[in-house]
């Protein structure tokens, strides 16, 4: 199977959070438009949408949920929703980040996920443990693209979990490729995280 992430890049993103109803609409750099509607409220928060899109401005992460398998577009997803999701927490509450003990979560998180709930080692074709796809992961995810679209990402959060705490809202984002952003203390944050994962037990304890 030839996957869209390798063929044809994306350029936009239109996306509108309808009470749960889902409309997407997808430009790609081949100037292809492609419209998607979920009429059926998903069984992932609006922010799981967003980790997607983010992950799909990469020129090689695999992140289409529509593809199958999409073992690996939902565990490429949930990495970028946990790491921003931890530090949207803090963000918020401006509270201190504990880089060790974040990370420890975000390996025991994506362990879970790759290992016991989707059981990619098992059930996907390239039969991946755990380390190896959080390895490839950090090894190819661009935190140049995480921090550009973390706005986009933390109003979608805070709306989700602070002022609605439900899905019950409408809500409507944009990413385009030339979207400008940064934020240095999730830069550093970003960074950090990532020594400590691929350090291993001497860099988490784990």
């Amino acid at each position: 199977m030839v996957w869209r992430w390798n063929k044809d890049l994306v350029k936009h993103i239109d996306w509108i959070w309808d009470h749960g109803k889902v409309y997407t609409t997808i430009e790609y750099q081949s100037r292809e438009k492609e419209v998607r509607e979920n009429i059926e409220p998903p069984p992932t928060k609006a922010c799981h949408d967003i980790a997607h899109f983010i992950c799909a401005m990469h020129d090689d992460l695999e992140w289409d949920y529509e593809d199958e398998p999409n073992h690996i577009a939902e565990y490429n997803a949930v990495f970028v929703e946990t790491l921003l999701s931890g530090f949207c927490h803090c963000y918020h509450n401006n509270v201190e980040i504990d880089i060790k003990a974040h990370s420890q979560q975000l390996f025991n998180h994506m362990k879970w996920f790759a290992q016991s709930y989707y059981k990619i080692q098992k059930d996907h074709p390239s039969k991946k443990n755990y380390r190896q796809l959080q390895d490839e992961f950090l090894n190819k995810v661009d935190f140049n693209l995480l921090v550009k679209y973390f706005l986009i990402y933390y109003q979608t959060y805070v709306i989700e979990h602070y002022v609605v705490g439900s899905p019950e809202f409408k809500l409507t984002a944009k990413l385009d490729i030339d979207d400008h952003y940064e934020l240095q203390h999730l830069r550093d944050y970003l960074t950090k995280i990532k020594d400590n994962l691929l350090a291993g037990p001497a860099g988490c304890g784990f």
